[in-house]
């Protein structure tokens, strides 16, 4: 049974079903698996009711103690404003880019509207770059396609 932790007010962590339909299986690339499978291995104990990620004294991670090391990681890697929570953009924004429809993005990011999912999702220079470079290549397969004695009329 999937559960999640919530932290009340007062700092008390308690177990819960996921709201609503929220609760659901996502495929990881298998990269992130051996990444996760590591981390499992070196850190988790090995019983079914084991929490993934604990304070350092094994108890549920509550957001004090996650801040101050979020905020170290990101020190650490140079970065500086991102929220942990930025994560979900940056991943909907790489789902999207793999080419997912906003059907596929809804289902793995959760979202019951077309506007939600949207919110998520960011532009970027470099996918720019990819997108005319794309537009270059169909207009060169057009170009090798035309008949070079047909006539072009200006509409």
């Amino acid at each position: 049974m999937a559960e999640q932790a919530v932290e009340l007010a007062g700092g008390k962590v308690v177990f819960k079903e996921p709201k609503s339909s929220s609760g659901r299986a996502v495929a990881i690339p298998a990269e992130v698996a051996k990444v996760l499978e590591g981390h499992l291995d070196e850190h988790v104990s090995p019983t079914a009711d084991a929490l993934v990620f604990t304070s350092p004294e094994g108890h549920p991670l509550r957001r004090t103690k996650f801040r101050t090391k979020w905020s170290d990681a990101c020190t650490l890697a140079g970065i500086s404003g991102l929220h942990f929570h930025d994560l979900r953009g940056s991943g909907a924004t790489w789902a999207a880019h793999t080419g997912a429809t906003v059907a596929e993005l809804m289902l793995r990011l959760g979202h019951r509207t077309p506007t939600v999912a949207m919110r998520y999702q960011h532009a970027t220079v470099d996918r720019d770059r990819a997108i005319a470079d794309k537009l270059d290549a169909l207009m060169r397969a057009v170009e090798t396609e035309l008949d070079p004695a047909a006539e072009v009329v200006q509409v």
